[in-house]
């Protein structure tokens, strides 16, 4: 027997898709964004509206009112047996429940188009939908599409506690046990596949947490990067090689931090995995500790932070006077501030000025 009804309406519209190329500013750590549009044909169940300000008028879908909205209608009282469902397993119910296509007729819906029943029916029905076109011939801007799909079971498993003429939840501590699966189930299978079903979502919110903090470690820390971005010629290089540090930097201290915020949950419960994840995030933290002291006591970055600083000292010392000297006129080949750009170690300009 059919549970649910559902009836999808789509109409033939342009839709829109974009797509956003950012690139940074030489100095100041601004970014320079373009956004390119396109419009592809195609039926959709939504009311697509263009974002772009400088759409073409052509590529405009209709204003009007849809004759038919999408709908769904379920029913409102089901009982296995003798007993009745409450809500909440019957919405469980139709989403369990396979769905079939439904056969549509334009006989019915030919009567409501055309009201007095004169004129030509622009309704068709083939492939199990109804489909309404201004021409029959091929899909134009504004024709409608309807198709219908039911919900259908003969039978229904529940798991959960009888009580007068429904059922109500089977709890125990801190767990609930409510569940219904369309056809004939065993109820050992149907608590497992729960229990398989909450330890999925609980390692995808793990997962979810451990990204968030990342990400939101990383938003934290990225303004370090405008100061290099501050510097002349080589800033947006500098800064390229930031994001990467700063993102690494922020990928270990979110796992520590997730490891550790794992193991307080588990004291409670499981206080082993938490004595075993407080460990791996203590081993974790000593790692990042000795690896960021090993890499400062190198010294690695030392010639390239005084060859940068005395190039930088030095292209502003000369660069000041001429600016002096011929204010409003850009440095050429040549000139003694160029020269001492150009013999700046891992400086570059382009001969053109400066």
């Amino acid at each position: 027997q059919a549970i649910q009804l559902t009836r999808e309406v789509e109409m033939y519209q342009w839709v829109e898709s974009s797509t956003e190329h950012c690139e940074k500013d030489s100095t100041g750590g601004g970014k320079t964004c373009t956004t390119d549009y396109s419009y592809t044909e195609r039926y959709s169940a939504a009311h697509e509206k263009a974002s772009n300000p400088d759409v073409p008028s052509e590529k405009r879908n209709p204003e009007t009112r849809w004759a038919y909205e999408s709908k769904a209608l379920a029913a409102e009282k089901l009982h296995v047996g003798a007993l009745e469902l409450p809500a909440r397993l019957i919405t469980n119910l139709i989403a369990a429940a396979p769905k079939y296509s439904v056969d549509a007729n334009a006989t019915q819906i030919c009567k409501e188009d055309r009201g007095d029943g004169s004129g030509d029916c622009k309704w068709r029905a083939g492939s199990g939908v109804l489909t309404k076109q201004d021409e029959p011939s091929s899909d134009t801007i504004g024709d409608l599409r309807v198709s219908f799909r039911e919900a259908r079971t003969d039978s229904a498993s529940v798991v959960a506690v009888q009580m007068g003429g429904s059922f109500k939840p089977f709890r125990r501590k801190q767990y609930e046990c409510f569940l219904v699966e369309a056809g004939m189930s065993d109820a050992t299978e149907m608590i497992d596949k729960a229990e398989d079903a909450n330890v999925l979502t609980l390692y995808l919110l793990r997962v979810a947490g451990f990204v968030l903090m990342w990400v939101g470690l990383f938003l934290v820390l990225s303004p370090c990067t405008l100061l290099a971005d501050l510097l002349p010629y080589v800033g947006r290089y500098i800064s390229s090689g930031l994001d990467l540090g700063i993102a690494m930097l922020a990928f270990v201290v979110a796992a520590l931090l997730s490891l550790i915020t794992i193991a307080i949950a588990f004291l409670a419960a499981r206080p082993l995995m938490s004595v075993i994840l407080f460990s791996v995030a203590a081993l974790l933290g000593v790692g990042m500790a000795y690896s960021i002291r090993a890499f400062h006591n190198s010294k690695v970055l030392d010639p390239f932070v005084k060859d940068a600083a005395d190039g930088l000292s030095k292209v502003a010392g000369d660069y000041m006077p001429a600016r002096q000297e011929a204010p409003g006129k850009h440095l050429r080949a040549g000139h003694p501030a160029a020269d001492a750009l150009r013999t700046s170690e891992g400086v570059t300009i382009d001969t053109g000025g400066v």
